[in-house]
């Protein structure tokens, strides 16, 4: 009996320590991820969001494995710049540009309510398709664009380079993303 008692009075105190450990993990700020995305014309920060938390780590993962390095901006309209197809690196092939990924679709839909402003990085995909087959191309709006509010996943936006996403030009090349050092 004792012995019941001992144990339930240490389960109580293992729960309490973890609940304390929890309040004080969830109530520190967290910080920010930011990407660093180098292109010949300069450098774009995008600060990733938490709408899509799944997503995120996919283009993490991304990042990570340096997909992004040497691949060409694919797509350079007023409203967009588009970029994440590894048949960019080939200049012979341009007209399969825009096709392809990583290989490795998400599977999954994280589409938020966030509203598609200019700034905003969001997952592309194909005409037909839908979001949960979006791999590891990615936008930045040039200009706010509301039909796409509720049909895409966001997940970033630009806090600094916009002047460079404007100069961005098809077929420019990004030199690497990274993920930046938090200080």
């Amino acid at each position: 009996m004792l012995l019941c008692r001992v144990a339930v009075v240490l389960v109580g105190l293992v729960a309490a320590a973890g609940l304390l450990q929890a309040s004080s993990q969830t109530a520190a700020p967290a910080t920010a991820t930011v990407l660093v995305m180098n292109t010949v014309k300069g450098v774009v920060e995008i600060e990733l969001l938490p709408d899509a938390p799944k997503s995120v780590a996919h283009v993490l993962e991304l990042v990570g494995r340096n997909f992004y390095r040497g691949l060409r901006i694919h797509v350079a309209q007023p409203a967009l710049v588009q970029f994440g197809d590894p048949a960019t690196r080939n200049m012979e092939g341009m007209s399969s540009w825009g096709y392809g990924g990583s290989g490795r679709r998400l599977g999954f839909s994280e589409i938020g309510k966030r509203p598609f402003t200019r700034g905003i990085v969001g997952l592309a995909f194909r005409n037909g398709e839908t979001a949960d087959q979006a791999d590891s191309q990615l936008f930045i709006l040039k200009a706010a664009n509301p039909s796409m509010n509720g049909k895409n996943v966001v997940v970033g936006r630009v806090t600094s380079g916009m002047d460079v996403v404007d100069k961005i030009q098809h077929a420019d090349v990004i030199r690497n993303i990274t993920v930046k050092p938090t200080s």
